[in-house]
């Protein structure tokens, strides 16, 4: 089933909340210094250079005072945990299409 955007970020944001805190901790620092050098790129060669010389385990690891490679098993981990937690949501809850009554947009999915 296709799953709208909007609906995937709150799936994905939930899953997000539990995790444990320093997992979830380290998941949205590296989140937020990644989505600082996309804003920063103009283009996707300029982006992976900014990774190279900001790469985000490295930095977390230093932030976190943790081993960049244990960050990086750790952020595995967790994409790992949140895929599974996206795709069970996807697969095992009821479906439903509601329609916006307030504009002519699309219908919204709801699920129980």
């Amino acid at each position: 089933m296709r799953v709208n955007e909007h609906l995937l970020r709150i799936i994905v944001r939930d899953a997000i909340a539990k995790l444990p805190r320093q997992e979830r901790e380290l998941y949205e620092w590296i989140d937020k210094l990644e989505t600082s050098l996309i804003s920063k790129s103009d283009s996707p060669g300029a982006y992976l250079n900014l990774l190279q010389k900001h790469s985000p385990y490295h930095e977390a690891g230093a932030f976190f005072h943790m081993n960049p490679s244990k960050v990086r098993k750790i952020m595995q981990q967790v994409e790992v945990y949140l895929s599974n937690q996206v795709e069970e949501k996807i697969i095992t809850k009821k479906w439903l299409e509601v329609p916006s009554y307030h504009s002519n947009r699309k219908k919204f999915m709801l699920y129980i």
